[in-house]
C-alpha cells in the first residue's frame, strides 16, 4: 500500500487491495488562488486492471491533526470525495462510487450509488482527438488529500463520468477507462457536506492502471515464464549444508573448535584472511631479520671504533718520547784564540740522530741541517726548541748553525 507520512491509500477489487508495482515518490509545483504556490509530494504506482471489475478507493489518516478531504479524479475528471474529521482519528474511509439522490430523479428521499467500473476504451479515427488534453491523464486514478476548514452540511451537484473516446493511434496508452456502473439503492439517505480549502495539498496518490498483459509487455510486472525460471534456478541451487566445513581443532593452549561458516562467501573470506595472516607473518620475519642484522653491524662498528681509539691513544703525542735538544752553540770569540788557549771542538747537534758534516781540508766545519718549512719554530726562554705536534713533529726544522773550530 503506498504511504506518505500519516496517509496511506490503495485500490480495492473484490474486497482485496490490488498489488502495486514500481512505487515512486516525487514533488510537483502547485498553484492555488487561496493557498498560494508550493511543492506537493506525489506518490505514484502501477496496478493491473480488468474490464468489468468494480473497484473502490480506500485511504487512511493515522495521525495528521487536521480535518482533510479526499478528492478523487478518474482519467482526469473530477468525480467525488469524502472528509476525514480530526476528532475521529485514526480513521479509514472507502469511496466505491458516485452517490445519486433519489429526489433528483424520482422525487423520493432514498439515495443510490453508481459504482466505479473498469470499462473498455472507445476508439475513433477522428484526428481531432489526437490533441485532446484528456489523453494525458487517461488511465489514471488520482486521490488528493486537501486540508479543509469551515466544514458544513450542504447540497452538491451529482458528478458524472463521461465516456471517453480516443484516437485509435493512441490505444497503446491504455485499453481501458473508468465508467460508472448500474445504480444500486442505498439503505439510508446520503448527507452531503461542503468545506473550504485551507492550504496546499498534503499529498497526492496516483494509480496508473493498465491491463495485466500490457504491464507484462512493458516489463512492469514479471511474466509467469520469468517466475518459473527463477523458481527452477533456485531449485538447482546447491543446499547450504553442502558448503559447510567440518569442525577442526586448533593447536594451541587448549583446544578450540572452529564453527562451520554460514555460506560460500564466508569460506572464501576465511581463506583470504588466512592468506593475509601468512603474508603478514612472512613480512614480520623479514623485518626481524633486518633489525637483527642492523644490531650486529652496529656492535661490530662499535668494536672497530674502540680499537681505533686505543690505537690513537697508544701513538698519541702526549705519550711520545721527548728528546731534549742541547742549547744551540754560539760563535766562538777570537779573543780566546788570541789568548793562546786551546778551544775544544764544540759541535752541538740539534738532531741527535744526525751527525754534522766536517770538511777535513778546512779548519772550519759547517753543519747544515735543511728542512722544508720556512716558518721559524718557537723557542722557550732557555733556547730549547719547542716540540711540535702531529706530523709537524716528524718534520722538525732546525736552524743552520756554524761552529768555528780552532786548532791548538
Amino acid at each position: 500500500m503506498p504511504q506518505w507520512n500519516d496517509f496511506a491509500a490503495c485500490i480495492r477489487v473484490d474486497g482485496r487491495p490490488l498489488p502495486e508495482h514500481r512505487t515512486l515518490t516525487q514533488t510537483v509545483e502547485q498553484r492555488s488562488n487561496s493557498a498560494g504556490t508550493g511543492k506537493v509530494p506525489v506518490v505514484s504506482c502501477w496496478v493491473a486492471s480488468e474490464v468489468g471489475k468494480k473497484f473502490s478507493v480506500m485511504w487512511r489518516n493515522a495521525a495528521y491533526p487536521h480535518t482533510t478531504g479526499g478528492f478523487v479524479k478518474m482519467d482526469g475528471q473530477k468525480c467525488a470525495g469524502m472528509f476525514l474529521l480530526r476528532e475521529r482519528l485514526p480513521q479509514t474511509v472507502e469511496l466505491s462510487g458516485v452517490a445519486e439522490s433519489e429526489s433528483e430523479e424520482r422525487g423520493g428521499d432514498a439515495g443510490g450509488l453508481r459504482p466505479f467500473v473498469f470499462a473498455p476504451l472507445v476508439l475513433s479515427d477522428d484526428d481531432a482527438l489526437l490533441d485532446s488534453p484528456s489523453n494525458e491523464e487517461l488511465g489514471t486514478i488520482e486521490l488528493a488529500i486537501v486540508p479543509v476548514h469551515n466544514f458544513a452540511e450542504g447540497a452538491i451537484t451529482t458528478p458524472r463520468l463521461d465516456s471517453l473516446e480516443v484516437h485509435e493511434r493512441t490505444k497503446n496508452v491504455g485499453a481501458q477507462q473508468v465508467q460508472l456502473g448500474q445504480r444500486t439503492t442505498l439503505a439510508r439517505p446520503i448527507t452531503t457536506f461542503i468545506a473550504e480549502r485551507s492550504g496546499l495539498d498534503v499529498v497526492r496518490f496516483v494509480f496508473r492502471y493498465r491491463p495485466l498483459a500490457v504491464l507484462r509487455a512493458k516489463g512492469i510486472v514479471a511474466s509467469p515464464d520469468d517466475d518459473k525460471e527463477e523458481g527452477s534456478s533456485s531449485s538447482r541451487r546447491p543446499s547450504r549444508s553442502a558448503t559447510l566445513v567440518e569442525p577442526q581443532p586448533l593447536l594451541g593452549l587448549g583446544v578450540r573448535v572452529k564453527t562451520p561458516p554460514d555460506d560460500e562467501d564466508e569460506v572464501e573470506a576465511q581463506k583470504r584472511d588466512a592468506e593475509i595472516l601468512a603474508r603478514l607473518k612472512e613480512e614480520e620475519d623479514v623485518v626481524r631479520a633486518r633489525m637483527a642484522l642492523r644490531v650486529g653491524n652496529g656492535k661490530a662498528k662499535g668494536k672497530k671504533r674502540e680499537r681505533e681509539c686505543v690505537k690513537e691513544e697508544d701513538v698519541g703525542v702526549d705519550d711520545m718520547d721527548v728528546v731534549e735538544i742541547p742549547t744551540p752553540a754560539t760563535w766562538v770569540g777570537r779573543d780566546e784564540k788570541r789568548k793562546g788557549g786551546s778551544v775544544k771542538q764544540k759541535v752541538l747537534a740539534l738532531d741527535p740522530l744526525r751527525k754534522p758534516k766536517v770538511r777535513p781540508e778546512s779548519k772550519k766545519a759547517r753543519l747544515k741541517v735543511e728542512g722544508n718549512d720556512t716558518k721559524p719554530k718557537p723557542k722557550r726562554e732557555d733556547g730549547m726548541a719547542v716540540k711540535s705536534e702531529g706530523r709537524a713533529a716528524k718534520r722538525t726544522v732546525h736552524k743552520r748553525e756554524i761552529i768555528d773550530l780552532t786548532l791548538d
